[in-house]
């Protein structure tokens, strides 16, 4: 099963606006080039994970939640790296994926949390949960693109 990158988004600090790219340097242990995780700055940083290094949701998870509950989640809200469609996220746990030429491994759930919530002014943890996509660790790290590939590890 294989999808599509969406969208690819990025923060400096915690807290901060989320920033759209068409493209992004994923360096592996590490995270994403400038990002507020790959430079310690993230909220969570206190508690690094190494299955933190990148975050995905899913965009068909965005709409559902705008129909279910009149919530517009914009990509950039839900504070993930990458949103993705076509594919099932929590189907890749526990596996090695590709995202374009990088290879990643799929290793937790990524679980909503009140300062989301507090950050976009929004009650979406309820709607969130069991589908607020996954963590992830860069293998292999690469430039990614909107546009490319997700799934499979060929």
């Amino acid at each position: 099963m294989t999808g599509i990158v969406k969208g690819i988004y990025t923060a400096e600090i915690a807290g901060a606006e989320m920033i759209s790219h068409e493209s992004a340097l994923l360096v592996p242990d590490q995270g994403i080039d400038g990002d507020r995780y790959a430079t310690g700055r993230g909220h969570y940083s206190h508690r690094p994970h190494p299955d933190r290094q990148v975050t995905i949701i899913e965009q068909e998870v965005l709409e559902a939640i705008a129909i279910e509950t009149g919530i517009r989640l914009l990509p950039e809200e839900s504070r993930r790296n990458v949103v993705t469609a076509g594919v099932r996220l929590n189907q890749l746990l526990g596996t090695e994926f590709r995202l374009g030429s990088c290879l990643l491994f799929a290793g937790r759930e990524n679980t909503p949390c009140a300062y989301l919530e507090q950050l976009i002014g929004l009650p979406v943890m309820p709607a969130l949960m069991g589908r607020s996509g996954i963590n992830c660790r860069i293998l292999t790290g690469g430039v990614a693109y909107v546009g490319d590939t997700v799934g499979g590890k060929e």
